[in-house]
């Protein structure tokens, strides 16, 4: 999903959540999650989601809306495949470079440490 199309999919997303007749398959959250971190909006200095709090979301961007999100999944997602938790574990690594790096002085003074990688989709 593009970054200019994350708004696009959460809107969307929320109207298939609340059309009667359509079951949301884990897959699709995933999806919609690991799009998001991928383009780095559960970061704290990221940009807002213009319409987050337009569909009723507490937050738009950041640690706070990742959580709202995965509480949604959580309400009706029992378990995920080892392939869509690798895709999701993927997205989070691209989503948060390590944020003490000497090439990133914008984060230098705050203390976080970002040690995931990216796991190969065969391991």
């Amino acid at each position: 999903c593009d970054t200019g199309e994350i708004g696009a999919a959460l809107s969307l997303f929320k109207r298939m959540q609340s059309t009667s007749g359509v079951i949301l398959e884990p897959e699709t959250y995933v999806l919609l999650l690991a799009s998001i971190a991928e383009n780095k909006y559960f970061c704290d200095d990221s940009p807002p989601i213009e319409c987050a709090i337009d569909l009723g979301y507490g937050h738009s961007l950041g640690p706070a809306l990742f959580d709202e999100l995965a509480t949604e999944m959580a309400a009706d997602v029992l378990e995920i495949t080892s392939s869509s938790a690798r895709r999701l574990y993927n997205a989070l690594a691209i989503g948060f470079p390590n944020e003490s790096s000497s090439s990133n002085p914008k984060n230098q003074n705050t203390g976080v440490v970002s040690t995931l990688k990216e796991v190969h989709p065969l391991m």
